[in-house]
């Protein structure tokens, strides 16, 4: 809600801004070839939006659900115009995002041995999980800027490209109720609700981690949206951007088959090391400021 809230004012004022702006362009001509332009820029650029974490379950996690969460960013550039339509960009940026996942029940069970050296099959029930991530990435973006003016200073732009992002935070935490028990087959008993080997039952775990990530993603981003250029030197944007990484942001190729959630009291792991091909986007809105020099 706070997320939301501030979009619509950054909208709003921008909005004013543009109107106010642009009516005093229009006033002076629209003959666009009159002014001398600049071809080299630097930029800041600062965005808020909604973000989206999809997941592929498992056989011993499925029916997972995603639960959307807030990214924020902000970004340096420095670029370069051919002309008044077509440019090039680079620069860093650092990403923010926020995401969840929940599970309502969570049933596995391995062999294994206790700490005497007996084999059991230990069996662990969960129930009411829920886990948050939080996942920031430095970027290095190469961008294509595409610009359509209708007068000196209004016009619309598009901007496109690939980020190379590199994780920086990621963490979770992960909630969840479980009960644990051992068959042990040589004596036929299960045992339960003792502290031995850590049968516990109703057992209310909470446990901070990092995930498992890749060194390096690449990003797609692309914005688009109105512009308004100040004296031919400075320029203000406002528009709407859609990110998505390109590749399976998991690292748990050797992991994955012998995946457990949990295996005892206090021991948790991200759902995400138990999921295949998840997958991170984020959109909102996008504001932009450049100076040519």
């Amino acid at each position: 809600m706070i997320n939301a809230k501030f979009n619509i004012r950054l909208f709003l004022f921008v909005a004013v801004l543009f109107s106010l702006a642009g009516s005093q362009g229009y006033s002076q001509g629209t003959d666009i070839r009159s002014v001398k332009q600049k071809h080299f820029y630097i930029g800041f650029s600062a965005n808020s939006g909604q973000s989206s974490l999809t997941v592929t379950d498992n056989s011993s996690i499925s029916s997972l659900v995603s639960k959307k969460g807030s990214s924020f960013g902000g970004s340096f550039e420095i670029g370069y115009s051919f002309n008044r339509i077509i440019g090039l960009s680079t620069g860093a940026g650092y990403s923010m995002y926020s995401t969840g996942l929940s599970l309502a029940t969570y049933t596995n069970a391995y062999d294994t041995t206790d700490s005497e050296g007996e084999k059991y099959n230990r069996r662990i029930d969960g129930q009411n999980i829920a886990e948050t991530q939080k996942i920031s990435f430095v970027n290095i973006p190469l961008a294509l800027n595409l610009q359509i003016p209708f007068s000196n200073s209004f016009g619309l732009y598009i901007q496109s490209g690939i980020n190379f992002s590199i994780p920086m935070q990621k963490s979770f935490n992960n909630t969840g109720t479980f009960s644990y028990s051992g068959y042990y087959p040589a004596y036929n008993v299960t045992i339960e609700n003792i502290s031995y080997e850590g049968f516990l039952s109703n057992y209310k775990n909470s446990v901070d981690g990092n995930i498992t990530l890749k060194s390096m993603y690449e990003e797609l981003f692309a914005s688009a949206g109105f512009q308004l250029t100040i004296h031919n030197s400075v320029q203000i944007s406002l528009g709407g951007f859609y990110n998505k990484i390109l590749s399976d942001m998991s690292d748990n190729s050797s992991t994955f088959n012998s995946f457990h959630l949990s295996s005892g009291p206090g021991k948790m792991e991200s759902l995400i090391q138990g999921t295949s091909k998840p997958a991170l986007s984020s959109m909102g809105l996008k504001i932009t400021i450049r100076f040519y020099l």
